[in-house]
């Protein structure tokens, strides 16, 4: 910690001598080249104005013990104010030269004739909202900022102010019209929450922070793992329900994420077989989220009901942080499974369920009327012979027919061991009903091997282990 008060010198002084009240403030930036000592400095003079007299600096590479860790969910959440270094160099410091004319807006004053009332119109550029730029692209920062009371983001065209009650700039003093991250942290704070509401935000919080990126791809975990800790506290749950980025009170349902791929040649006969695992992370299981180092979409649980279920969960955790990653994570449950094998004619996937019954693989749900399924590989694994487990169905109104949604399987040399590569949706349009497809994951028909379960129960359910 840099101690600053009134005095010509800074120095380095422990938090452990200060006391528990001590006003401070921590600096969320990136490291770069040259070392940032400009950032600094203009960091020191801002803060001479007695705001707080100290300066707690937590870079994204400088917290390595897993102690310290586990402490910035109290360090972010206590602190008195966040400065954000917005722009990636950091030798620019947090001021910049600016051309106040072009961040200024235009402004119209406009009178009605006959009405008695006038209406002050600003046009501005969308430029001028607090929107993505390095700093927020980072893993690590999206919990400083989700975290932190109050924020002052320096970015090169004006300052931002963020906190639960107001998110205002230069330029709109009164209130920006977006809240960006700040809900996240207002429904952590808000003692009327429900359990349920935290957890549905706290799956659209997994969906924004899997849209940032790490120096170290293991990281995937821990670098959220502050927030993790503070909605588990809120939602009063015990710390072990917490596995790999996912709460035990959620699955299966929350198996059910997916990945949205830009690029369609991933469902292309020449990407199926293709395979990279440096889009993945070690530290967590093939079924997490956090398993795979890209984008992830969750949707509210709330429309559906579950048709598999958990058995058992045993976890070889990271280290004694319960929010920290896993050296191991298998689950085992009880649900439907078919398999099925991955053709392509004429250039365009299909999926075969047996001789008679195909259907043809989309990369988007569509409500077209024609026997077709949605898929979302999980991105670097695709297998020409996969497995369907049926975790849901959904149904938004009782008029609407049901959606099947569940997760794709590859089985691994163990007997009824898998790991996932995609998740689907059928949907009510699909031409499902009184398909060899339904009547799988009805238990009517029988299309797995003796090695590919562990056991099969009366109703044609199938034990198997997730890994």
């Amino acid at each position: 910690m840099l101690g600053i008060e009134q005095t010509k010198n800074v120095r380095i002084i422990s938090s452990d001598s200060l006391p528990q009240d001590d006003p401070y403030l921590t600096l969320s930036h990136r490291w770069g080249n040259p070392p940032g000592i400009l950032l600094q400095n203009d960091t020191i003079y801002l803060l001479r104005d007695d705001i707080s007299p100290y300066l707690l600096d937590s870079e994204e590479a400088a917290v390595e013990k897993t102690e310290d860790i586990m402490q910035m969910d109290n360090v972010y959440t206590n602190s008195t104010l966040n400065i954000m270094a917005a722009e990636g160099q950091v030798h620019n410091g947090l001021v910049f030269d600016r051309d106040i004319l072009s961040v200024n807006p235009c402004r119209a004053h406009v009178s009605v004739n006959g009405v008695g009332e006038s209406v002050t119109l600003q046009a501005f550029s969308s430029e001028r909202y607090l929107s993505g730029g390095p700093l927020y692209e980072r893993g690590w920062v999206f919990q400083e900022r989700a975290l932190a009371p109050r924020i002052v983001h320096f970015t090169k065209n004006q300052v931002y102010w963020e906190c639960h009650e107001l998110e205002a700039s230069e330029v709109l003093p009164k209130g920006l019209p977006n809240r960006s991250l700040r809900r996240f942290n207002t429904a952590l704070m808000d003692p009327n929450s429900s359990s349920k509401q935290l957890y549905e935000n706290w799956l659209a919080v997994i969906s924004h922070y899997s849209d940032t990126s790490l120096t170290f791809g293991d990281d995937r975990l821990l670098a959220i793992s502050a927030l993790a800790k503070r909605y588990w506290s809120a939602m009063q749950f015990d710390p072990s329900d917490y596995s790999a980025g996912i709460w035990k009170g959620g699955l299966p349902l929350s198996l059910l994420w997916w990945q949205e791929h830009q690029d369609t040649n991933l469902y292309s006969e020449r990407a199926a077989t293709t395979n990279s695992i440096t889009t993945e992370t070690q530290l967590a299981p093939s079924w997490s989220w956090a398993s795979s180092l890209g984008e992830i979409w969750y949707v509210a649980p709330g429309y559906k009901e579950a048709t598999a279920e958990i058995v058992d969960i045993h976890i070889d955790r990271v280290s004694q942080n319960f929010f920290d990653g896993t050296y191991s994570c298998r689950i085992r449950l009880r649900g439907s499974v078919c398999k099925f094998h991955r053709r392509f004619r004429d250039g365009a996937p299909w999926i075969r369920i047996s001789e008679n019954t195909e259907f043809r693989e989309l990369y988007d749900l569509t409500l077209v009327k024609s026997r077709c399924i949605s898929i979302s590989w999980d991105t670097s694994r695709r297998s020409p012979a996969c497995f369907l487990l049926h975790i849901a169905t959904e149904r938004y109104h009782m008029e609407d027919g049901p959606m099947e949604r569940g997760i794709i399987l590859q089985r691994t040399p163990d007997c009824g061991v898998y790991t996932r590569v995609g998740s689907f949706i059928i949907s009510d349009t699909s031409e499902y009903a009184g398909s060899e497809l339904e009547d799988a994951f009805c238990g009517r028909l029988d299309t797995l091997d003796a090695g590919d379960y562990h056991e099969r129960d009366s109703d044609g359910k199938y034990v198997i282990d997730i890994i």
